[in-house]
């Protein structure tokens, strides 16, 4: 008796190619939550859904740690802010 290999595309939210020969599984449809984190060295805040092992940004190992309510919602308010906006020439004009 011979076996065929089932192949079946897999689409998630992140991936969105490949071929998997897992066919019992099925993937279900997750949403994942970003939190934020911030550098204790210097101070980089970053949004992931898992806490990273080392810093972005200075590159320091197990310095990452999860922000305050505060420094979470300062964060977010930040992402919204339009940073290309030309405030100098309104201020001229």
């Amino acid at each position: 008796m011979a076996y065929r290999k089932v192949y079946f595309r897999i689409r998630t939210e992140r991936y969105s190619s490949g071929w998997s020969s897992d066919a019992g599984i099925l993937l279900a449809d997750r949403r994942v939550k970003n939190m934020v984190f911030v550098c204790e060295h210097c101070h980089f805040e970053l949004e992931a859904a898992a806490k990273p092992c080392q810093c972005p940004d200075c590159g320091k190992l197990n310095q990452i740690r999860t922000a305050t309510s505060s420094e979470s919602k300062e964060f977010q308010a930040r992402k919204l802010e339009d940073v290309w906006q030309d405030s100098i020439a309104a201020l001229a004009g």
